[in-house]
């Protein structure tokens, strides 16, 4: 059989692209863009693909416009196509906080709670997290019992980089480093938190948002990236500067002292990012 289209579901995978069309010059190609993987200068195979892409769906206005500027690709074979919710991602029923992470955290069911999940590397130090660390002062002025639990599997330098913030700001009691986060108890790490926070700067699209927001926890990301799309600031989320330190904890002081009703955001965020209406 000779196929007629082939899906490249990331740029890395260009060399096999690149193989499979010489051996089927007729058969056309759809890749997928991310994000970060498509917004430097890029040449050779990789190249390639992008320009000889038949069409690229790209998961964010934002990656789209760095695909035109950056790449030189024509906006008219570009399409944006938002990430949804996995099919194996299942929003709880039951949004309160679970009674098995309070007590292995050693909190109080009305002890406020931050949460960032995500990978913690020295080589991608952009997610936010140590901004966040310098919020928690001004934070614990309001709250002084309250907890930032930070998700995610850390490569040794980065979690020693952290752990001299947190030494030099005085904030080891009220910082936990989790470290991985298994699935299943992904949803109750989301529902155990008052806000999900992750000002990061190179996010394709943002899929931890509308995860945490499908648990009916308000999240607060950056502006300078594909962030904004998955918040979509004034409807779903905040978008801050996630260099600004002052306007994150403004935000997350706002949201805290006017949390929004969890089951109506989770409404809102299943009505635009279920899968079911993408098929």
């Amino acid at each position: 059989l000779r196929p007629d289209m082939l899906f490249v579901a990331h740029i890395n995978l260009a060399p096999a692209a690149r193989l499979l069309k010489w051996k089927y010059p007729d058969m056309k190609i759809v890749a997928i863009a991310h994000g970060i993987e498509v917004w430097r200068e890029m040449s050779g195979i990789k190249k390639w693909l992008l320009q000889h892409a038949d069409r690229i769906i790209t998961v964010s206005q934002f990656t789209k416009t760095k695909l035109i500027e950056v790449q030189g690709i024509d906006a008219g074979k570009i399409a944006v196509l938002p990430n949804c919710l996995d099919p194996y991602f299942k929003p709880p029923a039951h949004l309160g906080k679970p009674e098995y992470l309070l007590q292995r955290h050693a909190l109080q069911p009305g002890q406020k709670v931050l949460l960032t999940i995500t990978r913690l590397s020295a080589w991608e130090a952009y997610k936010g997290y140590d901004n966040i660390l310098r919020c928690i002062p001004d934070l614990l002025r309001h709250w002084p019992d309250l907890t930032y639990i930070i998700g995610g599997k850390y490569d040794p330098t980065e979690k020693k980089r952290l752990d001299g913030i947190i030494a030099e700001l005085g904030i080891g009691n009220n910082v936990q480093i989790i470290g991985f986060v298994p699935d299943e108890e992904l949803t109750d790490y989301y529902c155990l938190a008052d806000v999900f926070v992750m000002p990061s700067k190179k996010e394709g699209f943002g899929l931890v948002f509308i995860e945490a927001m499908a648990c009916g926890t308000p999240a607060i990301g950056g502006n300078l990236d594909g962030s904004v799309e998955a918040l979509q600031p004034g409807v779903l989320g905040q978008a801050v500067n996630p260099d600004d330190t002052i306007e994150l904890t403004t935000a997350i002081q706002s949201t805290l002292n006017a949390r929004p009703d969890a089951c109506e955001l989770q409404r809102k965020v299943l009505e635009r990012y279920d899968y079911r209406h993408y098929s």
